[in-house]
C-alpha cells in the first residue's frame, strides 16, 4: 500500500505565523497611521480656515466700524459749514459790507454753539478762500495739523497727530454759499480717543496688532498702533 503522509507535514511553521502577524500588525499600525495623519491634516485645515474666516470677520467689522466713525466727524464738520447765518455774514465780509472785528464778533457765539454739539469737537478755525485764519473758537489748530490739501473743494481729512500730549485729527471743509460759489473754508479739530478704542478693541479680539496708516508722498505714515497710543 502505498505510504500515507501525516496531515503535520503540511502545517505552517511557527516563523510563518510570526510573519504574518508581525505583516498584519505593521500593516494596521501603518494604515492607522495614515489614517490619523489624514484625519489630522483635515482638521488643521478646517481650523486654519475657521480661524482665517473669524479674523476677516473681524477686521471687516473693525473696518467698517472706523468707516462709520470717519463718516460721523466729516458730517459734523459738514454741518458747520452748512449754518447759513453765519455764512452769510462771511459773504458779507468777503464782499467788504463789515469789517473783520464785526464778523469775528456775530461768528464766534454761533461757531462755539456749533462746538458743543459734540464733545469730542475742541477748535474750529474759520478760513478765507484764500486760507487766512478770520475767526478761531476753541483750541488753536497749528495749520501743520492741517489736511494738506484743505483748500480742496470736498472734506478733506487730515493725519492724525498729537498736540500737547493729545491725539487728534483735524478736518477741512468748504463753505459754499446757495449759488455755489465758494466763500470760504472751515478747520475743524476732533478728539481721536474713539478711533484709538476701536483699533484697541480690535486689537484684544484679534489678538493682535492693528496699525492704521495712510500713503502721502514721503511714503507710508502710520498712526494710533493699537498697541500704544503713544506714536503719533
Amino acid at each position: 500500500m502505498p505510504e500515507e503522509f501525516s496531515s503535520t507535514h503540511f502545517a505552517p511553521s511557527d516563523n510563518v505565523y510570526k510573519h504574518l502577524r508581525l505583516r498584519i500588525t505593521l500593516g494596521l499600525l501603518v494604515t492607522g497611521l495614515l489614517i490619523g495623519s489624514i484625519s489630522a491634516t483635515i482638521l488643521y485645515r478646517i481650523q486654519t480656515e475657521h480661524l482665517k474666516t473669524a479674523l476677516l470677520f473681524e477686521t471687516e467689522l473693525q473696518v467698517s466700524v472706523l468707516k462709520t466713525e470717519l463718516e460721523r466727524l466729516k458730517n459734523l464738520t459738514a454741518q458747520i459749514t452748512s449754518r447759513s447765518r453765519i455764512r452769510q455774514e462771511l459773504e458779507k465780509y468777503q464782499q467788504g459790507k463789515i469789517d473783520l472785528k464785526s464778523l469775528v464778533s456775530f461768528s464766534s457765539p454761533k461757531l462755539a454753539d456749533a462746538m458743543r454739539t459734540s464733545p469730542d469737537m475742541i477748535g474750529i478755525s474759520r478760513l478765507s478762500v484764500e486760507g487766512k485764519l478770520l475767526v478761531q473758537i476753541g483750541k488753536s489748530i497749528p495749520s501743520s495739523l492741517w489736511p494738506k490739501r484743505f483748500h480742496a473743494e470736498k472734506i478733506q481729512l487730515g493725519i492724525p497727530r498729537k498736540l500737547n500730549k493729545q491725539q487728534l485729527i483735524v478736518i477741512s471743509a468748504p463753505i459754499y454759499n446757495r449759488k455755489g460759489v465758494k466763500v470760504g473754508i472751515d478747520i475743524v479739530a476732533f478728539k481721536s480717543q474713539h478711533i484709538i478704542d476701536i483699533t484697541q478693541s480690535c486689537n484684544k479680539r484679534c489678538k493682535g496688532n492693528v496699525r492704521l496708516a495712510t500713503v502721502t508722498e514721503t511714503g507710508v505714515h502710520y498712526f494710533f498702533n493699537s498697541s500704544s497710543t503713544q506714536r503719533a
